[in-house]
């Protein structure tokens, strides 16, 4: 039974909008299927919509939503799973 994966990338504030999160998740998913890991999902605060769109471009696509199950900014936030 192969194992399966969960996918973070972080990029520092001053760090984003240069498609250093693209090139990072495309060489990651590179190296998923190599080891043929299947599948990969992501949990992303629905706040970030620039994680929502960086895995979107990539192919992810949203497969489900958790409401308030995340303790950020203060309060409680949604999540979105994508694949």
């Amino acid at each position: 039974m192969l194992p399966t994966i969960e996918v973070l990338i972080y990029v520092c504030p001053e760090m984003t909008g240069q498609e250093l999160g693209v090139g990072l998740l495309e060489n990651l998913l590179d190296a998923e299927r190599k080891a043929r890991l299947h599948p990969v999902p992501a949990i992303i605060t629905t706040e970030f919509q620039s994680s929502l769109r960086l895995h979107a471009k990539t192919g992810f696509q949203e497969v489900g939503r958790l409401k308030q199950v995340v303790y950020k900014f203060d309060r409680w936030c949604d999540t979105a799973i994508v694949q």
